[in-house]
Formats: C-alpha cells, structure tokens, sequence
C-alpha cells in the first residue's frame, strides 16, 4: 500500500482548520440566531395574542358587572314588590266584604223600618244604624232579626251557614213621637271573620 505525503504546508492545514471552526460556528449561530428569532416571534405573537384577550376579557368584565348591577336594581324591586305583594294578599284575605254586611243588614231590616243612617267605625268596633219606624214592633222586629243566626240574605256573596252575622246588638235609643213616628238608633258588632274575602 502506499504511503501519501501530504505537502500542504501547515500554515495552510491550520488556516482551512481554522476556517472550518470558524465557518461552523457561523452557522451554528446563525441557525441559533434564526431559532431565537423564531422564538422571540412567537413570544411577542403570544404577548399580543394575551393581551388582546386580557382587553377583551377586561370589556365583558365591566359589561357583566354593569348588567349586574342593573340586575341588582331589579331584584331590589323585585324583593319590594315580593313584599308588598305579601301584604297586599294579606291585606286582601283579611278584609271585610261590606257589600255582603250591607246586603245582609238590608235583608233584616223589615219593611215598614226607614233606614237614615249607617256608619261603620271600622274593624272590631261597633256599627250604628239610625232611622225610623211606624211602630216600636217594628223597631223590636229589626232589632230580634239583626241578632238572628243564619243568613238572612239569599245573595250567594253573603254565606253565613248558621253563624251570626251580627253580634252584641243593644237599642241604645228610642224616641217616640205622639202617633206620627218611632225614632231609634241600633248599634251592633260585625262578626267580621264571616264576611272575609
């Protein structure tokens, strides 16, 4: 086999030595220079990516909370409302229908009685009725039938199932007139829990 010389010189043999490290590290960097670049592409990419979402975020944000304090307003009403309805229904159950205490007062009262005056005080208190009469029978009849059980009323509004309509009725007074006329005054309680809505 034969022997090869190499006859460069070695001021040459070290210089294409050189000249390849110093070429491979050229490349080296810059294949790590174009890596970096890439990377610090895609950080910024990244960066404006997140904070286009953080701005976009940061917006429904201050929409949500705005729509929640609207909502806030509402459901404040809304639990007022709630309130007042509660009283209102309370208010309702527990009033007195005076239309069917009246049409079952004028039920009672006979025919040859005058009517001139009916007051309500109001809940718990007694009621008066005023007028006149012909004769103190008939002032006795009105006062016997306002203390009578039951319904005297046909009106379906007013059912009493044989409870009193009225309560506590007294004659507080009477003034006889000489053969013209017989003036009273009636007063009575109201069972008011018959005649609730």
């Amino acid at each position: 086999m034969p022997i090869g010389i190499d006859l460069t010189p070695p001021k040459e043999i070290k210089r294409q030595k050189t000249q390849f490290i110093v070429g491979a590290s050229i490349k080296t960097s810059l294949a790590l220079f174009v890596i970096l670049l890439g990377v610090a592409g895609f950080l910024f990419y990244k960066a404006s990516s997140l904070k286009k979402q953080i701005s976009s975020l940061d917006q429904q944000k201050t929409e949500l909370t705005a729509q929640k304090d609207s909502m806030q307003e509402v459901e404040e009403y809304s639990k007022k409302l709630s309130g007042k309805y509660f009283l209102l229904q309370k208010y309702l159950q527990s009033r007195i229908k005076y239309s069917a205490v009246l049409t079952e007062l004028l039920a009672r009262v006979p025919q040859n009685v005058v009517l001139e005056s009916i007051g309500f005080e109001g809940s718990g208190k007694k009621a008066r009725i005023t007028g006149s009469s012909q004769a103190i029978v008939d002032v006795s009849t009105l006062v016997n039938k306002l203390a009578k059980e039951g319904n005297a009323s046909s009106e379906s509004a007013v059912s009493l199932g044989g409870k009193n309509a009225f309560s506590e009725v007294s004659l507080d007074s009477l003034n006889v007139d000489e053969g013209k006329s017989v003036e009273y005054n009636v007063s009575f309680k109201i069972n008011e829990e018959n005649f609730l809505q």
